[in-house]
């Protein structure tokens, strides 16, 4: 063998130990490593949120209508001879508004009496006669007839003459007047709109899906468009749906004998219902879950989120008020839509509630 080939294996026996021995020092440390770590918690902050009684409240839009509304129409015709009120007057019940002239009326009133002051006297006779036997009963039945005749005329007159007075049929106030003073007037002509506000109706419809939490006498919260908020009942339901809408005519009354308030004008109506146990929470924590539920997302004192589906009662100032959560809750208010049900979180300091 020669002295190249020597120094050759020499070489390949020195590279053989070499790697060998790297092998076991890497073997080595990797026993002397440790394991991988964990992967750390999600960390998310929450707020405690804890429960208040809340009473439900069902929002409603409606409009304000009179006591009563009467377009009064003239019922006979004639000249208005008097005219005793403006627009804004406040009228009793019984009150003359107006006088039309009665023309030749009296005059045929008279003439009317007189007739039938004749014809009761004749008809006595005819039946004096018949009891002789000198006058038939037929022309005692025509005598008869032609006094009822008579007495039917005046009747007929006297009410043409009452429809010349024209009076308030109940309390109210003269919304308009469409006639002046020596106005000529037709029977069915309008004259007068009279309008009772003493008191005013709330009226509002409702929805198949709602009307069941309307009863009567239930209390509602009026409010006007000036700012203005009253109280009322609920005085009417109807017992029947629109035909168009399929909604339900509600009424909620209120005393207005003072007048302070005007009718016709819009208004929004609160409806209050039960009691019931709430959260009230900022619009930004509800979620959905995978199933497309309502809720929010919770830490659970074992340190796991829950998501707690929820129903909202209604809105407020500082977001919706919400039913379904336990009396005190850790709510995620920040990292929710990084975490999923189930899942081990870290929790940073709490937010005390306000």
């Amino acid at each position: 063998m020669t002295q190249s080939m020597r120094l050759a294996g020499i070489a390949v026996i020195i590279v053989a130990v070499w790697l060998l021995s790297g092998q076991f020092v890497n073997s080595e440390k990797k026993q002397d490593e440790p394991q991988e770590k964990a992967s750390p918690l999600m960390s998310v902050s929450v707020m405690i949120s804890n429960a208040q009684q809340i009473r439900q409240q069902l929002m409603l839009q409606g409009q304000l209508l009179a006591n009563e509304n009467l377009t009064m129409r003239a019922q006979t015709a004639g000249t208005v001879e008097r005219l005793l009120v403006e627009e804004g007057d406040v009228v009793a019940q019984g009150q003359l508004l107006l006088q039309i002239d009665e023309r030749d009326r009296r005059a045929r009133l008279a003439s009317i009496e007189a007739q039938i002051a004749h014809k009761k006297l004749n008809l006595k006779a005819m039946r004096r006669l018949k009891g002789n036997n000198l006058q038939s009963e037929n022309n005692v039945a025509l005598a008869k007839a032609e006094l009822m005749q008579v007495q039917a005329e005046k009747s007929a007159l006297l009410q043409d003459l009452s429809y010349t007075r024209v009076e308030a049929p109940f309390p109210g106030v003269v919304n308009v007047r469409q006639i002046a003073q020596g106005s000529y007037v037709d029977m069915g002509d309008s004259m007068l709109e009279l309008v009772d506000i003493s008191r005013l109706a709330a009226e509002t419809h409702v929805s198949q899906q709602l009307i069941g939490k309307i009863h009567m006498g239930q209390s509602v919260s009026l409010q006007l468009l000036d700012g203005r908020s009253v109280e009322a009942k609920v005085s009417f339901i109807s017992h029947q749906a629109d035909v168009d809408t399929r909604s339900f005519r509600v009424e909620a009354d209120f005393d207005n004998s003072e007048l302070h308030i005007k009718a016709g004008g819009s208004l929004e109506i609160k409806v209050y219902g039960d009691t019931l146990q709430g959260h009230e929470i900022p619009l930004s924590l509800l979620t959905l879950n995978e199933q497309g539920g309502l809720g929010v997302k919770a830490v659970s004192d074992q340190g796991e989120v829950v998501f707690y589906p929820v129903k909202r009662i209604r809105m407020s100032e500082k977001g919706v008020w919400v039913s379904g959560l336990p009396a005190v809750v850790n709510l995620i208010q920040q990292g929710q839509n990084f975490v999923v049900a189930g899942e081990k979180v870290r929790i940073l300091q709490p937010e005390e509630p306000s």
